[in-house]
């Protein structure tokens, strides 16, 4: 797990320079880690309710990296983070596959 004490400001300084594909997928990962780490009660997250906030921010994050849409759950600060995020990656390049037919998908 990237933030183990459910830190949403401390995951996205982690997963900051990544592309948009690896961000979604690091987002997804993190939550499910976490999910399962309140599930089996082996969290270093304080309590229940900042666990599930963990989670849905994170959630929250791919909808806003996927979408453009903005989480309920966010406040500005969240949301400045993750527009930052959201602005870098757009200056990285998808990255290559080994599937000649995804490569060429991807290029404009």
């Amino acid at each position: 797990m990237i933030s183990s004490d459910c830190d949403f400001e401390k995951f996205v300084r982690a997963i900051k320079g990544k592309n948009y594909y690896d961000v979604i997928y690091l987002a997804e990962k993190e939550a499910t880690q976490a999910w399962r780490r309140h599930y089996h009660k082996h969290s270093n997250c304080e309590g229940t309710v900042a666990s599930r906030q963990y989670q849905e921010k994170l959630i929250g994050l791919i909808d806003f990296m996927r979408h453009g849409l903005k989480p309920s759950i966010f406040d500005d600060q969240d949301l400045l983070l993750c527009g930052q995020l959201q602005n870098h990656a757009e200056q990285l390049n998808a990255p290559a596959t080994k599937n000649a037919y995804l490569n060429l998908a991807t290029k404009e």
